[in-house]
């Protein structure tokens, strides 16, 4: 009787249960990982489709953003850059040019700006008025020029009071912001503060 070797039946079995597994594998593994692969890319799709539309400004949204960030649309030149005046032979401050910036799409009605007088005579008090600029055109920037007599001082500090533009809906006031019991502007809603009608 002959002798068989034992390498060859495991030989032959291990190569049956290699075909066997990646015959299993084929047809039972992979339309799952295809489906679970075909799921991830379509939700991918949709998430960026999603972040897309986001990202596209519909009109409300663009209203909102400007009353919401207001600061980087509409605001006086940065450090008083372009801020001029001249101060008389009494130490009088005239001739006052404030630059107005408006990066909105949206004309504004009226900006109110606040002008501090510095007077180092009377540390005590500091001479403040206000100056109404109205008709603000879109995208622009305006270099408005304060009539009047002027008030005594070495410096002026110069900051927007009040907004107005019914075009955006917006209605900005400093005053509310130095309530410390209102933190909900004009409009009482804490997402839109500044929205008005």
């Amino acid at each position: 009787m002959k002798k068989t070797n034992p390498f060859v039946y495991i030989t032959v079995l291990l190569v049956l249960g290699i075909v066997t597994t990646f015959i299993i594998r084929t047809v039972y593994f992979t339309p799952k990982q295809l489906a679970i692969e075909f799921n991830t890319i379509q939700k991918a799709n949709q998430m960026y489709a999603l972040s897309i539309a986001e990202k596209t400004p519909t009109p409300l949204n663009v209203e909102h953003n400007y009353r919401l960030h207001w600061k980087d649309y509409i605001y006086l030149a940065p450090m008083h850059q372009g801020v001029s005046y001249q101060i008389s032979k009494e130490g009088v401050i005239q001739h006052i040019a404030i630059p107005i910036v408006n990066k909105t799409e949206f004309n504004i009605e009226s900006i109110a700006i606040k002008i501090h007088y510095i007077n180092p005579n009377n540390r005590n008090k500091i001479e403040t008025e206000f100056v109404v600029l109205n008709n603000i055109a879109a995208n622009s920037q305006l270099n408005y020029e304060v009539k009047g007599p002027g008030k005594a001082g070495i410096g002026i500090i110069c900051e927007i009071n009040k907004i107005k533009s019914s075009n955006f809906n917006f209605c900005f006031d400093q005053d509310l912001l130095s309530d410390p019991q209102n933190k909900t502007g004009i409009s009482g809603n804490i997402d839109d503060p500044w929205f008005c009608k």
